[in-house]
């Protein structure tokens, strides 16, 4: 998913409440069979949409800090797609 951002609570603020552009948010773990099967799809909308639409990919189990940001935007399993516009879910 080359057109992805990987996100992380230092760049969460710049990279999605600040964008002037809508950004969906994919909330995934590599332990989630359902987010592999949901991998090529994002992939493909990542390339299709690419200059139109903002792509972060956020691994809630990479660190604590992940976890609590998902967390904190109320995602209660993944995969999670959250669109944001204007900084707002």
């Amino acid at each position: 998913m080359a057109n992805a951002i990987e996100a992380n609570p230092n760049n969460w603020n710049q990279e999605v409440l600040k964008s002037n552009m809508l950004t969906v948010v994919y909330f995934w773990h590599e332990q989630c069979p359902w987010c592999f099967r949901l991998n090529p799809i994002f992939s493909e909308i990542t390339e299709r949409y690419k200059g139109r639409i903002k792509f972060v990919k956020l691994n809630v189990l990479e660190s604590a800090e992940n976890r609590e940001l998902a967390t904190s935007q109320g995602v209660m399993g993944t995969p999670t797609l959250m669109f944001f516009c204007g900084g707002r879910p």
